[in-house]
């Protein structure tokens, strides 16, 4: 069964993080209210230290660009309660069109990450396969009344 509210008794607003980093914006959203349920990132250093700061998150190390079809629903499941997450938060890597960036060159991969982190929210709006199988509650993205 599916958790309905946190140990303050608020309401329980699962979400997932792509592109997690360190935890960062996961922390500003805890502030308001949410709870990261389910974090991916390919770096190393970025899921020991998120694991760190969010210890109750399941955290996985994974390009999201080789993530196949129905991915992030697997991992879903794979947690306890399974829970339905109401929206879906992260920040690709901005480094190929900063325009702080120096050393910036021309066929960077990294510009093509916030594709594919839109491609990820595509699904989820759909709701055609979405997270999981269910149209999420986008709208759901500042903390209820």
């Amino acid at each position: 069964m599916a958790k309905d509210c946190n140990n303050d008794g608020n309401p329980f607003l699962p979400v997932v993080s792509v592109f997690c980093g360190p935890g960062g914006f996961d922390a500003g959203f805890e502030q308001a209210g949410f709870t990261s349920v389910l974090a991916i990132d390919a770096a190393p250093a970025a899921c020991i230290t998120f694991k760190r700061n969010h210890a109750a998150a399941a955290v996985v190390k994974r390009d999201l660009v080789t993530i196949p079809c129905g991915y992030i629903s697997e991992r879903l499941r794979e947690l306890p309660e399974s829970p339905i997450p109401v929206g879906v938060i992260g920040g690709p890597p901005c480094q190929a069109f900063s325009l702080s960036n120096g050393y910036k060159k021309d066929g960077d991969p990294r510009a093509e990450l916030p594709r594919h982190y839109a491609s990820i929210l595509k699904v989820c709006v759909r709701g055609t396969t979405g997270l999981t199988g269910q149209r999420l509650g986008l709208s759901v993205l500042s903390r209820p009344s």
